[in-house]
């Protein structure tokens, strides 16, 4: 069963990240810089990768509830996961090559689909527990408002790890990227959109009346929203590469038809 409000909430994220996103390449590309770290920019952004981050906690949350109530296996529930992070590993590769191939020194070595992909086992650990998210979610939002107060301690003991800090997001010593979402703090959003899935559903039920939204997916507009949401991993993939494209091409062909100009003609 599908729950029109989680691919809704999606697709308002997705539409989000797309307009980010074209502003973004178009920033890293030198095509003209956008304010990308401020402003309504920033905003899209954060409220994006937010989303996107805190609806897989909801539906760790959800996965776990229809396996409970439909009493399969444990182990086929952990496979499943398992199985889900290996292919959001492989995707995380291949934003990293591609990547690579455009930006080199700035390609993504620890992003989102790293990220997604490692919180979901871990979060295996707790997807069973309301109780055990929030305090999972309490204790690496401490940490990440604490090791600001150890920032030299950690920046030592980071020369020598300096790859495990930085997925972690302990310290970053030395690297760059297009894509960055580390462990901490990221992980306890991760811990509370599957605390607040165990707060709205029960036994992969709603805890809240859905007639309004129910009423919203089924129009138009509705239906457009979710579609986003629903097919968000693939609008992902198609639209960086396609917003590059268009980018490199309208750069190339703005710089072709700009004249060099002479310093010796008056």
């Amino acid at each position: 069963m599908r729950y029109p409000e989680i691919d809704i909430v999606k697709g308002i994220a997705v539409i989000f990240m797309v307009i980010f996103h074209f502003f973004y390449l178009a920033y890293f590309m030198d095509v003209k810089k956008y304010p990308i770290d401020k402003g309504i920019l920033r905003f899209l952004a954060k409220a994006a990768h937010t989303t996107f981050i805190f609806m897989v906690g909801v539906n760790l949350a959800l996965g776990y509830q229809r396996y409970e109530v439909n009493k399969k296996d444990n182990d086929a529930r952990f496979g499943k996961s398992i199985k889900r992070s290996f292919f959001l590993y492989l995707a995380g590769i291949i934003v990293s090559i591609f990547s690579y191939l455009a930006f080199k020194d700035m390609f993504v070595k620890f992003g989102i689909f790293h990220f997604i992909a490692t919180a979901i086992v871990i979060s295996q650990l707790v997807v069973h527990s309301q109780l055990l998210s929030l305090v999972g979610a309490g204790i690496i939002s401490l940490i990440h408002l604490i090791k600001t107060n150890f920032s030299m301690l950690l920046y030592d003991k980071c020369q020598n790890i300096p790859f495990i800090c930085f997925i972690t997001g302990l310290y970053n010593i030395k690297y760059s990227a297009l894509d960055h979402f580390p462990i901490i703090p990221w992980l306890a959003v991760i811990f509370m959109g599957i605390f607040f899935g165990h707060t709205l559903y029960s036994r992969a039920k709603r805890n809240f009346n859905g007639e309004l939204i129910d009423k919203l997916s089924n129009n138009n507009v509705g239906k457009k929203i979710g579609f986003l949401g629903k097919h968000s991993l693939s609008i992902y993939f198609i639209h960086f590469p396609l917003f590059y494209f268009i980018l490199y091409r309208y750069k190339k062909h703005f710089m072709d038809q700009t004249p060099i100009l002479n310093p010796y003609d008056n």
